[in-house]
């Protein structure tokens, strides 16, 4: 499937793929809020932005093993470690590279103080 992105409106050299719109109703009201959006095909610098999921989703994992949330469901340093690796790239400021250390700083140190 193509890289795609929602937006209000799709740029003019933008193939548009989806349009759609959602009515938030209840009972008590008619209509509370009218959701519309475009879903259109991205360019390469969204392609571009888009690669960096794999590594942000990585660095929210992490966020909820720091605050141990209870959102956290299966997540796990693992699988942190995996995701930021696999996403690492080239890594010219090394900020990729910091981030996996702080990781594996973390989980040894959480070990260390589940032992006590």
């Amino acid at each position: 499937m193509a890289a795609a992105a929602l937006r209000k409106k799709c740029r003019p050299t933008a193939a548009k793929l989806l349009t759609f719109a959602v009515q938030l109703v209840t009972s008590d009201l008619p209509a509370l809020a009218v959701i519309d959006g475009t879903l259109c095909r991205l360019t390469r610098a969204g392609a571009k932005a888009r690669g960096h999921a794999p590594l942000a989703s990585a660095v929210a994992e992490f966020g909820l093993l720091l605050r141990d949330s209870r959102y956290k469901g299966r997540a796990s340093f693992e699988s942190v470690l995996q995701r930021a690796e696999a996403a690492r790239g080239s890594d010219r400021e090394g900020y990729r590279g910091e981030f996996l250390q702080l990781v594996r700083k973390a989980e040894a140190l959480t070990a260390a103080a589940r032992k006590q």
